[in-house]
Parts: structure tokens; C-alpha cells; sequence
């Protein structure tokens, strides 16, 4: 009778040592999965910085010139933002593209007006620039705080 009873202490505790081991090795598992995860979404915000990074090397390549139609390749970034960052930085994402498209507007304005307006609007254009490498430092610092993987 002994014998059963040792036997089933004997089975109990194998059965219990392989049950942590499967605890240990899921908890494992689940933090690689998650490392893993943490670097998809990365490389998607790592596109979306890049993209910015674009976009104001055209805005500071050709200035007030930047057409209308180039700035359609980057409202998709603009719009993925959103779900890739957090939402200030979504936000930040939003206003700047918003000032670039207002120059693109303000600047199409010009073509049209009148001399005392048009001095009006190409000034009123150039402070939007100004405005516009302003939110643009402050959103590429941001990005660049989201996005490092090594603490500074």
C-alpha cells in the first residue's frame, strides 16, 4: 500500500515540476511575442517619421513652390499616425501638415491678388513657413523620443 502511495507523491510532484516548467516557458514565449510586436510597430512608426522627414525636405527645398499635389503622398502617413502614435503626437503629425497645405493654398492665393493683397498674403505665407519649421522641430523631437529603443 505504501508503494501506490509513494508512487502517486512520486507522479504529483513530476506532474507539478512540469507545470512551472510550462508556466516559465509560456511566460517566456509571451515576452518574446511581445518584443516581437514592439518591433513591428517600430518599423510602422519608423516609416511615418520618415515620411515627415520628407516632407519637410520638400518644404525646405522649394519653399512656398511646394505644389499641391505632392503633398498627397504623405496624407496617408498623416492619417496612419493616428494609430501608430500617441495622440498628441498625432496631433502634432495633423498641425503640420495643415501648415504646409495652408502655405500651398495661401501661396496658389497669390496668383490672383490684387498688389496691396498679394504683399499681404506672401507675407502672411512666409510667417507660415516660419511656423511651419517650428512645429515641424517640435514634432520631429517627439517622434525621435517615441521612437528610441536605447535610453539616453
Amino acid at each position: 500500500m505504501q508503494t501506490g502511495g509513494g508512487i502517486s507523491l512520486v507522479i504529483s510532484l513530476v506532474a507539478i515540476f512540469i507545470s512551472i516548467l510550462s508556466a516559465l516557458y509560456a511566460r517566456r514565449a509571451a515576452n518574446e511575442a511581445s518584443k516581437a510586436n514592439e518591433i513591428a510597430l517600430h518599423n510602422e512608426r519608423l516609416k511615418i517619421f520618415k515620411a515627415i522627414l520628407e516632407l519637410r525636405g520638400k518644404v525646405m527645398a522649394q519653399g512656398v513652390d511646394i505644389k499641391e499635389y505632392e503633398l498627397f503622398s504623405f496624407y496617408e502617413y498623416v492619417q496612419l499616425s493616428e494609430f501608430y502614435y500617441n495622440h498628441s503626437i498625432h496631433e502634432q503629425v495633423k498641425d503640420y501638415f495643415d501648415c504646409v497645405q495652408n502655405i500651398v493654398i495661401l501661396r496658389s492665393q497669390w496668383e490672383v491678388a490684387e498688389s496691396e493683397e498679394r504683399k499681404q498674403l506672401v507675407e502672411k505665407t512666409h510667417q507660415m513657413r516660419t511656423q511651419s519649421q517650428e512645429k515641424v522641430s517640435r514634432l520631429e523631437n517627439s517622434m525621435k523620443e517615441h521612437l528610441r529603443l536605447v535610453e539616453t
